[in-house]
């Protein structure tokens, strides 16, 4: 009898399991969303699902600021993590959300996607696809860019949070008639089911939609029952423990409590859930774990067109909640339980709104619709203040980095305007062309890559090619080539006065000119196909080759491969060359500065079989500086093995080459891209005939 009573004891001390049929919100809750991200005056929208790209817009202006690809928000809204695929790999990058800056890149073994990211982006569940009845899982420390601990589950399983400090895992098992929750604790090196607050809790239902508390505390998942009702699933992150809060919500005709827009109160305190379809919102206290606010309105009615998820967001001091669905605009004040509206989004109803944004004062909510148009509402009365359209959002596209520049809408994906042949500044503020005119003069015009809009013309007499422009677009360079010489000279952009001139035995093209237009650097041609790349200050009249430093020694560059692409530091320090040595597989990256005239070559990982691609983004000049100044090896030379500087000062090999129109070159420098069409792919202007 003792022995019965024990045990029956030891049965109702068993924590409750979770269970559930339906659906989880990983693969029902699929709405659109939009949010604040804090250290910015901007908010996000997500188009397609928590998974799906990031598009930051200004909350005050209502403009398109920068877009992500696909990937993971942190629940703290400061970190984002996307990834793509390799043939050796996948790469996970990191970017900073307040200025959709990119951070870092971490290389991992095999394919994998971003599953879960823990509260403040310090840890990544990585899903390692490819297993055969097994899933694996792996998490990646993204402070250190090191895989940590892997897993591997028999079964099918989905990662649906990590705790802030990595050590649980939370997952869905799937199974034949549903689903169940399960965690897998890194500590004891466990898998448990996920426990219940509640004994002989039944979650049954499908999982509408689910938002994460900023703190990383809370995992909140909306469910519908089958008979119509609705519960909130408040998973702890940082015990593993689940609570059921229940909703006084049940559907009616063509609504239920499924189109609900969730949204976390600043301090992380309150749950808000608004459903314009139901007329309803309710608000949570995630510190007693219960309902507190059930506030009625008139639903939507007969609103054709109206999507199925609304949106909402909160103001910055949690005052005021405003959410839409539609064409409508609605707005609550928190500490009164009012609710204002609705409000339509234009005067004539507008089109659907696809997000809402907060100022920074709480004073105005911005809601973004679908025709890019932007209306501004008083966030205290409700009253529409304005509808502007957004700023248009162009980009722009060369073919192969060559030929017209293509300006397209962002929004809409059409063409905007074209542009001749020409090069545009590293800021991108100013684009330049040479066009011939006659009778034997040259018109060097400028447009704005922004708008294409053609600012200024200036006209010089004979035929020039247009060589390099600097960084801010302050100067330009122009070359011809006649008789064995080459004549160079430097534009004023704004006045077209030239500053500087000069004539130069041989054949010469531009690679790059100083915003001061004191320094030019120029590509000098020899026969035989090969070229070097040569310095010349206008201060003194000097023209050298520019040296190659390693740790304090200087030698000279002695490049081997092809010039594949070319991109410029937006404040003018650097020029970015990518060269590729098909033969040996191999590539490095020829950094010249431009301001203190010295090269740094960094060998580049890529020895091996496969083939290789490349890819440019802008990035501060501190950012590369500080990247040259930490790599432990320079060498132009993809073979090499050694610290010290392989290059002979003088190649033995090619020493009686000899330059284009005339003298014997005393250091020429061996590299690929050398021919006519090469060189102007290169950066310089095509010589004609030599």
């Amino acid at each position: 009898m003792k022995r019965l009573v024990v045990l029956l004891s030891l049965v109702f001390l068993l924590p409750a399991v979770a269970h559930a049929d339906g659906c989880p919100a990983s693969t029902c809750g699929t709405a659109d969303s939009s949010e604040a991200l804090p250290g910015s005056n901007l908010f996000a929208v997500r188009p397609n699902g928590p998974r799906g790209s990031l598009i930051a817009y200004d909350t005050a202006t209502g403009a398109r600021r920068f877009a992500l690809p696909q990937g993971r928000l942190s629940a703290d809204g400061r970190t984002f993590f996307s990834w793509a695929f390799a043939k050796s790999g996948t790469t996970i990058a990191r970017y900073d959300t307040a200025h959709g800056r990119f951070v870092s890149a971490t290389r991992v073994p095999g394919r994998a996607i971003v599953a879960s990211v823990s509260a403040r982006g310090d840890w990544v569940a990585l899903n390692v696809l490819g297993g055969r009845k097994v899933t694996q899982f792996a998490i990646l420390n993204t402070r250190r860019g090191l895989v940590t601990k892997r897993i591997t589950l028999h079964g099918g399983y989905e990662a649906e949070a990590l705790s802030p400090d990595g050590h649980l895992l939370f997952l869905i098992h799937w199974k034949r008639n549903g689903y169940d929750l399960r965690t897998y604790d890194f500590a004891r090196g466990k898998l448990r089911p996920t426990t219940l607050a509640e004994p002989d809790e039944k979650m049954s239902g499908s999982a509408a939609t689910a938002i994460a508390s900023r703190d990383g505390h809370w995992l909140l998942t909306l469910y519908v029952k089958g008979d119509g009702g609705s519960f909130v699933h408040a998973l702890d992150l940082r015990t593993g423990i689940a609570h059921c809060v229940d909703l006084p919500w049940r559907a009616r005709q063509f609504a239920g409590p499924a189109t609900a827009a969730l949204t976390v109160s600043p301090d992380g305190r309150r749950l808000y859930l608004a459903n314009p379809q139901l007329g309803r919102v309710a608000v949570v206290d995630l510190r007693a774990l219960r309902m507190v606010r059930n506030v009625h309105f008139a639903p939507v009615v007969g609103e054709a067109g109206a999507p199925l998820w609304p949106t909402a967001a909160v103001a910055p001091a949690g005052r005021m909640l405003g959410f839409a669905a539609g064409h409508s605009v609605w707005l609550y004040d928190t500490a009164y339980g009012v609710v204002r509206g609705p409000s339509a989004a234009g005067p004539d109803g507008g089109a659907l709104v696809t997000g809402l944004g907060f100022t920074s004062d709480g004073r105005r909510l911005t809601a973004l619709r679908l025709d890019e148009r932007r209306v501004a509402f008083d966030a205290a009365t409700g009253r529409r203040v304005s509808t502007v359209r957004s700023p248009a959002e162009i980009f722009a596209v060369r073919a192969g980095g060559l030929g017209p520049l293509v300006g397209y809408d962002a929004g809409s994906s059409g063409p905007r305007f074209l542009l001749p042949d020409g090069r545009v500044s590293a800021d991108g503020s100013r684009y330049f062309a040479s066009i011939p005119r006659s009778p034997g003069s040259t018109a060097i015009e400028s447009y704005s890559p922004a708008t294409g809009r053609l600012l200024r013309v200036h006209h010089l007499a004979g035929r020039w090619n247009l060589g390099a422009v600097s960084a801010s677009g302050a100067t330009i360079a122009v070359a011809r080539h006649a008789r064995g010489q080459s004549t160079v000279k430097v534009l004023d952009a704004a006045t077209g006065r030239v500053r500087n001139s000069r004539t130069l035995r041989g054949v010469y093209t531009l690679d790059a000119v100083t915003d001061a237009g004191d320094k030019l650097f120029l590509i000098q041609h020899y026969r035989q196909g090969h070229y070097a790349v040569r310095a010349l200050s206008f201060r003194t009249g000097r023209l050298w080759t520019a040296t190659l430093r390693e740790k304090g020694n200087e030698e000279q560059p002695v490049m081997t491969g092809q010039a594949a692409g070319q991109l410029a530091s937006t404040d003018g320090n650097w020029l970015l060359t990518l060269y590729l040595d098909t033969k040996k597989r191999s590539a490095f990256v020829h950094a010249l500065n431009l301001r203190a005239a010295y090269a740094v070559c960094i060998d580049l990982p890529s020895r091996g079989t496969h083939s290789l691609g490349f890819a440019t983004t802008r990035s501060r000049s501190r950012r590369t500086a500080a990247s040259t100044r930490r790599t432990a090896r320079w060498a132009c030379s993809p073979t090499s093995t050694s610290n010290a500087s392989p290059f002979p000062t003088r190649p033995t090999s090619r020493a009686r080459v000899r330059p284009l129109g005339g003298r014997r070159a005393r250091s020429p420098v061996t590299d690929g891209c050398s021919t006519s069409r090469a060189a102007r792919a290169c950066g310089g202007t095509t010589p004609r005939s030599t």
